[in-house]
């Protein structure tokens, strides 16, 4: 009686029906798990979704909306996209991420929007539209915090502790941080010294140590092993960086390009300017040239403006997200061919 009862319990489990979250739409042709499809499609649980010469908006539960780009490879489920080639925005959903290569992208607001793409050399590429967006590693560790209009460039390193950053240390409580220039992720900063340099600006290596809990405002603990000081001060490391700001507010942003991209993911995004000219890292910042170095195979290939956070490489892209998206293999904007 009980193995009749355990192969029933089995034959259950193999006829369930698969788990339905969501669909896509097309103007074009495109594939569900291997099957040819025009226009419409249902989505299930682990469906991959690969598209050809027409981008494919995917709607997942109540909020999530998505648009794979163009000759674009993703698995997609109810709480995550696995994007494994090419490039997908997303809309809505603070509960919902995509991962790529390893990095985890999620949205920081209700309102962010983001676009992450694989380039050609295998970086991960992630602007944000609309909002801040947030990038951890796989296991949970913060290594970049894009803000609306900016974008990052991610590549993987063999040191998964290793952390290369520049900035100003504060006093904050009983501790002390460093917000890092070009990842934006603020960290505790630990070691004999620190203490000797608030309101230093400085360069900084060490390593991650995720077991220990930051202090509030931190996104994580970086132990200090050696800390060069910079020609510049914090005063005027804020005054280079306010003129910086003041120069993206000027420059063309995504709603400004006659794409006519609004707060709906299924417009248009950011305009593939290709005069937008420079890719991460051409804002070189100063006394971090050889940054990547230090790190090893983590950083190459990636510009002066560089962190490492956690072994991963982030170079802090110049201008706007449009000068990003002109760099990239599709330098259209994603369209969902309406």
């Amino acid at each position: 009686m009980r193995t009749a009862i355990i192969i029933l319990a089995t034959a259950m489990a193999c006829s369930a029906e698969p788990r339905y979250i969501g669909t896509a739409s097309s103007a074009g042709s495109f594939w569900v798990d291997s099957a040819g499809v025009s226009n419409h499609a249902t989505i299930f649980e682990n469906s991959v979704v690969e598209t050809e010469s027409a981008a494919v908006k995917l709607q997942i539960g109540g909020g999530v909306r998505i648009l794979l780009d163009a000759h674009s490879r993703a698995q997609v489920e109810a709480d995550r996209l696995m994007l494994e080639r090419g490039r997908a925005q997303m809309q809505g959903g603070i509960d919902y991420r995509i991962e790529a290569r390893g990095m985890r992208i999620s949205p920081g607001k209700s309102q962010s929007r983001a676009i992450v793409s694989i380039g050609v050399s295998g970086a991960v590429e992630v602007a944000a539209l609309g909002g801040v967006v947030r990038v951890a590693n796989a296991e949970g560790v913060m290594v970049a915090n894009v803000a609306a209009g900016r974008a990052v460039e991610l590549r993987l390193g063999e040191t998964t502790e290793a952390a290369v950053l520049t900035g100003c240390i504060v006093r904050a409580g009983g501790g002390y941080t460093l917000r890092d220039e070009a990842s934006a992720v603020t960290v505790e900063l630990r070691g004999t010294d620190v203490a000797y340099l608030v309101g230093k600006r400085v360069h900084v290596s060490g390593e991650i140590a995720p077991a220990q809990r930051a202090l509030a405002p931190a996104d994580e603990v970086v132990r200090a092993k050696a800390i060069q000081i910079l020609g510049s001060s914090c005063s005027e490391a804020a005054g280079t960086a306010a003129m910086t700001e003041s120069r993206a507010r000027m420059a063309p942003q995504p709603d400004s390009t006659g794409t006519g991209a609004s707060n709906d993911a299924s417009d248009a995004g950011p305009a593939g300017d290709t005069s937008a000219g420079s890719t991460a890292g051409s804002t070189g910042t100063a006394g971090t040239a050889g940054t990547a170095g230090a790190a090893g195979s983590a950083s190459a290939g990636i510009g002066v403006s560089t962190a490492v956070i956690a072994g991963v490489a982030v170079a802090a892209a110049a201008g706007t997200v449009a000068a990003v998206v002109a760099t990239q293999h599709h330098k259209a904007p994603i369209s969902p061919g309406r």
